[in-house]
């Protein structure tokens, strides 16, 4: 029976071929495309991440609304900060950056590796395991010793510690065709420079972070961060932070401590602040001698302006060489616009101003006594 209902199905399908090829195609890209969308849904969204208890980990970023960024790097103060202030809801945070360099091979060959510099405690806190060799130690990650004030007549200059390196096992096993007599080795020029190799990562880790987040998923070449506290320059921003709530933590308590953390790095950091912050001896100083807080305001915004008006001349010239080229490229066309330029001149020394106002009151309000004490 089944076997006529087959043959029936076959000469009706014969008959209206157009219907018949309509169909199985619709059908096909249906399930085509259903199940692909099914596989990465389940593969992003349904399967769990592969590290060591992934629901405990998150990801600690600056969030500044108001400018539209809710996802920005920390820098190095700020992820010691965070790391020694928020220990009452997590157990730990490690932080990584990624990029691409250029490093010779053997023969000398230029090749493009993706590398990442992470923290000593980074494959720990992920659950990544280590298939040859060791894991990074804290030494590994310790900062070089500052060089000596004077050196001594006729002394070798003190050549830096080699970088700590772990390899992925694809790059170990493309390059070196998983030869563990490279573990201790360093790797560049047949061994005598470039990081220093003592472990290889098991198959297949990856950094699966956000695609805003603009991370190598897959780096090569793992080095361990010989990260200071640099709190000189908090607005260089380059660590992806990640966090290990502690057993029983709900995510709002620990968002309220990060919160209480916010709170303080904006008295620490603000962006405003910088001008006060890098003259806090002289305008103490000043006030000392008796200026009064009327003209410390006025100096402040008059050393913003300077700025600003030197960066609007440069900016204005270049405009201006790049409208010239334009114009000569559109045939009929007069790029060059004086009103056009006259008016972005006026506006940025407005938006200068106004950006000058706010740190102009801090600097206003300074205790002469607590800022020359400070410094």
């Amino acid at each position: 029976m089944f076997l006529k209902d087959l043959a029936y199905a076959v000469r009706t399908l014969r008959n209206s071929p157009v219907f018949a090829i309509t169909a199985i195609v619709t059908i096909a890209l249906g399930i085509g495309a259903s199940t692909a969308i099914f596989s990465v849904t389940s593969a992003v969204l349904l399967r769990p991440l592969p590290y060591k208890n992934p629901d405990r980990l998150v990801l600690a970023c600056a969030d500044m609304r108001k400018r539209d960024v809710k996802d920005f790097p920390l820098s190095n103060a700020e992820y010691f900060d965070l790391r020694d202030g928020a220990k009452s809801t997590f157990e730990e945070f490690g932080a990584v950056r990624t990029g691409r360099n250029i490093l010779p091979r053997e023969d000398g060959t230029p090749e493009q590796v993706r590398f990442a510099q992470v923290t000593t405690n980074f494959f720990r806190l992920m659950g990544a395991r280590i298939q040859f060799g060791r894991d990074f130690e804290d030494a590994d990650g310790q900062p070089p010793p500052p060089p000596p004030p004077v050196a001594a007549p006729n002394a070798q200059p003190q050549q830096p510690p080699p970088a700590i390196a772990i390899l992925s096992y694809e790059y170990f096993q493309r390059r070196y065709g998983g030869n563990k007599a490279m573990l201790g080795r360093r790797m560049l020029n047949g061994g005598a420079g470039g990081p220093l190799v003592v472990g290889v990562l098991a198959p297949r880790f990856e950094l699966l972070f956000p695609p805003d987040a603009s991370m190598e998923q897959a780096p090569e070449v793992w080095t361990a961060a010989r990260l200071a506290y640099d709190a000189a320059n908090r607005n260089n921003v380059s660590l992806r932070v990640i966090g290990r709530l502690k057993n029983g933590v709900t995510l709002e308590r620990a968002q309220a401590e990060a919160d209480a953390f916010s709170a303080f790095e904006r008295k620490q950091d603000a962006i405003s602040a910088t001008v006060v912050r890098q003259r806090t001896s002289e305008i103490g100083v000043r006030m000392a001698l008796g200026a009064a807080p009327a003209g410390i305001f006025n100096l402040v915004v008059g050393h913003g302006l300077r700025l600003s008006a030197a960066g609007i001349v440069i900016g204005l010239a270049a405009a201006l060489s790049l409208t010239r080229v334009m114009s000569s490229m559109l045939v009929g066309i007069k790029a060059t616009d004086p009103p056009t330029f006259a008016a972005m001149a006026v506006l940025f020394l407005i938006i200068a101003a106004a950006a000058s106002w706010l740190p102009a009151c801090r600097a206003a309000s300074l205790d002469p006594t607590e800022a020359l004490r400070e410094e």
